[in-house]
């Protein structure tokens, strides 16, 4: 199975279309885990965006980093603010612990 998904990434990376369909029949055809099996049907039900991603040059990977890197400054934004209203809010102010605060007998 690590033989054919290394192959898989050769594919990608420098393969050619009848490559890939060569690399699917032999993985389909490999009874090795359900999981891989799982994974070339998947591929087969889009082959021509599969194909697009063998033959085309280009690739988005760099502008999903960019929303990634912007996903988590967002969500590191939004924990410190919503941990300062959860504070302010769970804490008591001074005028508030000090209506109700009673005198010890």
């Amino acid at each position: 199975m690590r033989r054919l998904m290394l192959s898989f990434g050769t594919i990608l990376h420098f393969g050619q279309v009848p490559t890939l369909r060569r690399w699917m029949a032999s993985a389909t055809s490999a009874e090795i885990d359900a999981a891989l099996q799982r994974f070339v049907r998947k591929r087969r039900q889009d082959m021509g965006a599969v194909e697009g991603a063998v033959t085309e040059r280009w690739s988005n990977g760099p502008v999903e980093g960019h929303i990634n890197r912007l996903k988590i400054l967002w969500r590191q934004v939004y924990r410190r603010r919503r941990r300062s209203v959860v504070r302010s809010t769970l804490t008591p102010s001074r005028q508030r612990r000090s209506a109700t605060v009673s005198p010890a007998n």
